[in-house]
């Protein structure tokens, strides 16, 4: 049931809102009438009828006739005479079906119509013609593959976009102005350069000398108003930047009913009782970091459910009183917020997961038995792993715990698990507040700067040589008072200054903390960091990049990742080459270049840069290289174009060429190969072992060649 098919996009919009508030209405709901008693329950039945009703008649009336159906089944449910635990079950399951149907989900409502009519009276025959049904139009064209029409919005109150007005006004004024002094400046230079003839020619008179002072000084006015100006553009980008920052910003609170529904829906299906409840809702993040974090957190909610929460019987059984509990926890803490999942229910038994984990192939035997409480999380999080022996509606598929790592990491935060058997399970989410900016740490390694999150830093410290010592063969350092694992972000060792005293930055990451060694700290900033694009999404320990302000295009990163692998960390090749092989990397974006730059170097490679195929060429016939990879889509010469070019030269023609572009068509691919490209790589489909992979046959095939 594709929602979107043949309406206008702000009817869709409009019936999603409103669906999505009356589901929010319910969930909130059926919570009370579980609680009520006696008459006490009859105003909340008839709200929660309201709201069903008035789902059914705005599904009916725009032809969405599956939920319109579920809507009806679930109010006659409500108002039927069964025990009232019943009821509310059955309602929760109703709407979490018709908000999975909104996220288009699922669209058979076979299952929980007849669900929702076992064991209930037929309803009464009405003798009222039924209402017109809306025929549903044959869906506009669309491309292939094409998904929903979905509309995103924001709502924002009247007030902030009025506080819009003054720092947008004030930057059309200075644009404005900066169209003035753009003028002013080139009648100054015209009368500079004509001054300047006069002076080749003769020495400049007294009324010559008056005209160039007068420049002089009218120059010196120009550069205190741009001076002025920058100030003002600085103050009202910011001003503009903040407020549309809060536009961006909701509060966690919002999460509170879509999980409660997910608590609710997980608890009818399982059988058990259980209390949900959401602590700091107030907490305020970025709508794309909420919107990212939403589906970790409902499967960590049916996992606890599911999993942590025993049925009554087995908490009786262990002397457990009152209900099963489940509370979601949000605490900020500066430019990152923790959430935590919290259950007092039976806890994660660690023998049990060693032992599934050996049986799906996961785990050996030795390490299983060395498994402690602190790694649990690691192999819960394994792609396919699941306690479950069969698949249930609820779980036992092996995604869940995958999904939260997956979509934690991506965000640049982390995951922690502390368990205690027979009292619960407690999963700690540390996640940054903005997916827009973030404050970040500038260091220096050799020639390169990178930049560090401030929320994954813990302190920065000059130590001597004294401090650092070795166990059992690895390298710490003590800092902070205690003992700190050494990791070495690259290659290159970082030097001690003149006073023999080494740098060193202690982080948090997913294990225990790490010392990282650079050569200076540079100083700290507020900045907008860029997520990666293919072909470098997959790029391990890598957040993004951002520009320092000379420029330079700085990669930012996750400090967290770092207790696994460095950043950069490329696979260990037997046969390297006795000599050092140059590699030409040809791209367009700065981004691209910089970062494959990163990768080839730390494989060992000589890496030089170019910004599209005539670059390219020009450092060709004046250097010898090895390989060149290069994209495909690039102006003045495409990759295309530069490898017909490579192969018409004679001194070049058996140069290896690797593309790396995004065009995923067979043809081009023909074409590209056809041209005399040695390999084709996509980049959808890229990751730095793909690369390295397709550098490495290139060479080999090269020196088989020659």
């Amino acid at each position: 049931m594709k929602l979107a098919d043949g309406l206008p996009l702000e009817v869709v919009d409009l019936f999603r809102d409103e669906t999505k508030e009356n589901i929010d209405g319910l969930v909130r709901g059926l919570g009370q009438l579980e609680q009520a008693s006696g008459a006490l329950a009859g105003p909340i039945v008839h709200d929660l009828a309201r709201r069903l009703h008035t789902i059914k008649g705005g599904a009916a009336g725009i032809g969405f006739e599956p939920i319109a159906r579920v809507a009806h089944e679930a109010e006659n449910v409500l108002v039927g005479a069964a025990p009232v635990g019943e009821r509310v079950r059955k309602v929760t399951r109703a709407i979490a079906w018709v908000a999975a149907a909104l996220r288009e989900e699922d669209d058979d409502p076979t299952a929980i119509l007849l669900e929702l009519r076992a064991g209930a009276a037929p309803p009464p025959v009405s003798t009222a013609p039924p209402p017109p049904r809306r025929p549903n139009p044959a869906p506009p064209p669309s491309s292939p593959g094409a998904g929903p029409a979905v509309r995103e919005s924001v709502r924002v109150r009247v007030r902030t976009l009025e506080g819009l007005v003054a720092p947008l006004s004030a930057l059309a004024g200075e644009r404005t102005e900066s169209r003035f002094r753009a003028e002013r400046l080139r009648r100054s230079a015209d009368s500079a350069a004509a001054l300047h003839r006069k002076a080749l020619l003769a020495p400049l008179g007294a009324s010559e000398l008056e005209e160039f002072e007068a420049l002089v000084k009218q120059l010196q006015r120009e550069a205190a108003s741009a001076r002025e100006s920058s100030r003002t553009m600085t103050r009202s980008v910011a001003g503009a930047e903040s407020m549309l920052q809060g536009m961006r910003t909701v509060s966690v609170g919002s999460l509170e009913e879509p999980l409660r529904l997910s608590a609710m829906d997980a608890s009818a299906r399982t059988g058990k009782d259980v209390q949900f409840s959401l602590v700091g809702g107030g907490v305020f993040v970025d709508r794309r970091v909420l919107d990212e974090l939403r589906a970790p957190l409902l499967h960590l909610v049916r996992n606890a459910v599911d999993h942590g929460l025993e049925p009554e019987a087995e908490r009786a059984g262990a002397g457990k009183l009152g209900p099963a509990r489940l509370v979601v926890r949000v605490v900020s803490l500066g430019e990152v917020i923790e959430v935590s999942v919290e259950d007092n229910g039976r806890g994660v038994d660690t023998r049990q997961v060693a032992a599934r984990g050996v049986a799906l192939g996961l785990l050996g035997e030795e390490a299983a038995a060395r498994l402690q409480p602190g790694e649990v999380f690691s192999l819960l999080a394994a792609p396919g792993f699941t306690t479950r022996e069969q698949v249930t509606e609820v779980s036992g598929r092996g995604t869940g715990m995958d999904v939260v790592a997956g979509a934690v990491k991506a965000l640049g935060g982390s995951v922690a698990m502390s368990s205690e058997p027979g009292r619960g399970t407690t999963f700690r989410l540390s996640i940054p507040v903005s997916a827009l900016s973030t404050r970040v740490l500038f260091v220096r390694l050799g020639k390169e700067t990178l930049a560090l999150p401030l929320s994954g830093v813990e302190v920065t410290a000059r130590v001597s040589k004294e401090t650092f010592f070795d166990v059992g063969g690895q390298r710490f350092v003590t800092v902070g008072g205690s003992g700190v694992l050494v990791h070495e972000l690259d290659q290159w060792n970082a030097r001690g200054a003149a006073d023999g005293k080494l740098t060193v930055v202690r982080v948090r990451t997913d294990g225990a903390p790490l010392a990282l060694l650079v050569d200076e700290i540079l100083g700290e900033e507020e900045v907008s960091v860029r997520p990666l694009g293919p072909p470098l999404r997959h790029i391990h320990g890598v957040i993004g990049s951002t520009l320092a302000e000379s420029g330079e295009v700085v990669i930012v990163l996750n400090p967290r990742a770092l207790s696994r692998t460095s950043a950069f960390d490329a696979p260990v090749r037997e046969a390297a080459p006795a000599r050092v092989a140059r590699v030409l990397v040809v791209d367009d974006s700065i981004t691209t270049r910089t970062l494959e730059r990163h990768i080839l170097e730390r494989a060992g490679f000589r890496v030089d840069l170019a910004r599209d195929g005539l670059e390219a060429l020009a450092a060709l016939r004046s250097s010898s290289y090895d390989v060149v990879v290069s994209d495909y889509e690039m102006p003045n010469l495409d990759g295309l174009g530069l490898v017909r070019a490579m192969r018409a030269e004679e001194a070049l023609m058996a140069v290896p060429l690797i593309l790396v572009t995004s065009v995923m068509s067979e043809e081009t691919r023909r074409r590209a190969l056809a041209a005399g490209a040695n390999a084709y790589v996509v980049k959808g489909q890229f990751d730095q072992e793909t690369l390295l992979e397709a550098i490495a046959d290139s060479l080999g095939k090269a020196a088989t060649s020659g």
